[in-house]
């Protein structure tokens, strides 16, 4: 029996998309931590200056960028099951040396293999909802599977940042990494077990018939809207936002001085990022079954790109600190939903293309907005000023609501 033909009777079911997303969320868990314990600790990772830091925090990203493409052309030829075996694997393996590297150029090596890890799982779990959707013939629905996805594999941030802030201070770094990289390899007889039941997705095999994607979908309009979606909307979200979010807060001195006791930037940017990675196993879902039911993600994602689009202007401004808090909220709650609701409409598009492929481009294409967005935001704040970063943030925003909307146009038309 053909491998493809055994993927026919054992379909991914949603049992296998939660697993899927459990194994991630472990694997998230020392990456995440590492952000929080570096910059507090450098001394204790044999670093001797910030730069090493900020190289360390996103060497990962732009890894990504060129090895998207051989992570695609691996997942043609072999199952889901062993792609996220490997990236299991690496980040066992990353994870543990956090704890024992004290060199920044070991590190450094650490950093480009768990980039490698993370490209193996990220794709991994994309294509497992994508063939989770096409194999039920659409059945399952392709928002609530990836926001349950989405929502289950975030834990691992969320779980990274509070449990490495707290246990780091009381146990040392090094004894969490070794704990998550324990957890991390309970997780292994469950892929394997799989992996001898054969209840796996075949991956598209190279098809002499098929035109590879370059030519036959780089002029489709859709393919197009989602690349430029995925590059700006993770540009400004992962990149700019993300980077930024502490600069703004010093701007909220009663943040800093009175509430809370006076927590600093950094304290009270590691709560709100925690605030929402802890609310979007519960969002994520919501808003992917109630695109499902309304029938069009496009619907959901217009509205909330364009009061994105307002909050993003609200971050330096001088408002009470209360009102500031709740918008900066919102703000990242949008991003949740932006986050579901895109990866659940690339899942409806590349059911009828070749999803390997498809998959690649968008996340080579989101990963480079992640990657450019720190640095974009940092140099636009000292060449032009704070305010040009968040006039900027919100023309993208409201310019991806027009995109959107041209393509949602564009689809009831062609209906």
């Amino acid at each position: 029996m053909s491998l493809r033909a055994r993927n026919e009777e054992h379909p991914v079911s949603k049992t296998h998309i939660k697993l899927i997303a459990f194994i991630t969320a472990v694997s998230l868990l020392g990456d995440s931590m590492l952000y929080v314990v570096l910059p507090i600790f450098p001394e204790l990772f044999g670093l001797n200056s910030l730069w090493e830091v900020g190289v360390l925090l996103a060497v990962n990203r732009f890894v990504r960028i060129p090895i998207h493409p051989f992570v695609k052309m691996f997942y043609q030829y072999f199952t889901i099951r062993q792609g996220l075996f490997i990236g299991l694997i690496l980040s066992i393996i990353t994870t543990l040396s956090y704890g024992i590297l004290e060199t920044f150029l070991w590190l450094l090596i650490s950093r480009i293999v768990w980039g490698i890890a993370w490209s193996f799982l990220k794709q991994g779990g994309q294509l497992s909802v994508v063939y989770a959707v096409g194999a039920s013939n659409q059945q399952l629905a392709s928002g609530q599977l990836t926001g349950i996805y989405n929502g289950i594999s975030r834990t691992g941030s969320l779980a990274g940042m509070l449990l490495g802030g707290i246990g780091a201070s009381l146990f040392g770094p090094e004894t969490l990494f070794f704990v998550f990289a324990c957890l991390a390899t309970v997780l292994i007889p469950f892929l394997v077990r799989d992996m001898r039941n054969q209840q796996d997705i075949a991956s598209e095999k190279p098809d002499n018939q098929k035109a590879p994607v370059d030519q036959k979908t780089i002029r489709n309009r859709t393919f197009l809207f989602l690349l430029t979606m995925g590059l700006l909307l993770s540009m400004i979200y992962q990149g700019v936002l993300t980077s930024t979010l502490g600069y703004w807060i010093v701007f909220q001195e009663d943040l800093t001085t009175i509430f809370l006791g006076g927590l600093g930037a950094a304290a009270w940017t590691g709560i709100l990022q925690g605030f929402r990675w802890g609310l979007e196993p519960v969002i994520a879902p919501w808003i992917g079954r109630k695109a499902d039911k309304i029938g069009s993600k496009l619907i959901l994602l217009i509205p909330t790109l364009v009061v994105a689009s307002g909050l993003f202007l609200i971050l330096p401004a001088f408002i009470p600190t209360v009102a500031w808090l709740f918008a900066v909220i919102i703000l990242l709650v949008t991003a949740t939903i932006v986050s579901t609701l895109l990866d659940a409409f690339v899942t409806d598009y590349t059911v009828h293309f070749k999803k390997n492929a498809i998959i690649s481009h968008y996340l080579t294409a989101s990963d480079l907005g992640a990657a450019l967005g720190p640095a974009l935001g940092f140099l636009l704040i000292e060449m032009a000023g704070e305010y040009s970063v968040v006039i900027g943030g919100a023309v993208i925003l409201m310019f991806t609501a027009v995109l959107a909307s041209w393509e949602h146009w564009h689809t009831l038309k062609n209906k």
